[in-house]
C-alpha cells in the first residue's frame, strides 16, 4: 500500500516536472490512480549514486573543518542528509524488491 503512495506521488511529479499543470477533473486522477506506473530503478539507483558522491564530498567537508563549532554543525547537517540518504535507498531496493515479483 505503501509503494502505491510513493508510485502516485512520483507520477505528479513527473508530470508536474513535464509541464502539466495541477488542474486535473476527477476521471483524469483516477485514471492515473489505477495505471501502473514503471519506474527505471536502474536509473534511480544512478541517481542515488550521484547523491551518495555528493554527500561523501560533504561529510569530507565537514570534517576538513578547522573551526569546531562549524564542524559540529556541518557533521550534524551531513548526519541528517545520510540519514534521508539511508531513507531512500531503503524506499528504492523495496520497490526494486516489489517490481521483481
Amino acid at each position: 500500500m505503501r509503494t502505491k503512495g510513493y508510485i502516485a506521488l512520483l507520477a505528479l511529479a513527473v508530470l508536474a516536472s513535464c509541464g502539466g499543470t495541477a488542474k486535473s477533473n476527477e476521471a483524469d486522477v483516477a485514471e492515473m490512480q489505477t495505471e501502473e506506473v514503471i519506474i527505471d530503478c536502474d536509473s534511480l539507483l544512478r541517481v542515488m549514486d550521484a547523491r551518495y558522491n555528493d554527500i561523501c564530498e560533504r561529510r569530507k567537508e565537514a570534517f576538513a573543518e578547522c573551526d569546531a563549532v562549524r564542524r559540529a554543525e556541518l557533521i550534524a547537517e551531513s548526519d541528517r542528509a545520510c540519514g534521508e540518504f539511508a531513507d531512500s535507498l531503503e524506499w528504492l531496493l523495496q520497490l526494486r524488491d516489489d517490481s521483481a515479483r
